[in-house]
C-alpha cells in the first residue's frame, strides 16, 4: 500500500490477472493456486525461510528419541534401583 498519488505498478502476469478477474467464490482450485503461487513468489522473507527449511538437516527419529528417554527414566527410577 502507498499514499503516493501515482504509485508505480507492475503489470500482473496474464494467468494471475485472469484468475483475479473471476469472483473468489467461482474460482477453480487451479486459479486459486495460481494466485497464491504468484503472491508467495513476491515475498523475500518467505523465500528465505523456505530455503532454510530445505537446507536444514532432517530431524532425528522422534520415536527413537522417545524410547531412549523412556528407558533412561525407567532405569533411573527409584523403584527400579531398589528392586534389583
Amino acid at each position: 500500500m502507498t499514499t503516493h498519488p501515482e504509485p508505480k505498478r507492475q503489470p500482473l502476469p496474464a494467468p494471475v490477472a485472469a484468475a483475479l478477474a473471476i469472483p473468489k467464490e467461482k474460482r477453480t482450485p487451479e486459479q486459486q493456486a495460481t494466485i497464491v503461487k504468484y503472491l508467495r513468489s513476491m515475498d523475500p522473507e518467505l523465500a528465505r525461510l523456505e530455503k532454510a527449511v530445505r537446507e536444514s538437516p532432517p530431524p532425528p527419529d522422534v520415536r527413537l528419541v522417545g524410547a531412549q528417554d523412556l528407558a533412561w527414566a525407567l532405569i533411573n527410577s527409584p523403584a527400579f534401583l531398589f528392586n534389583r
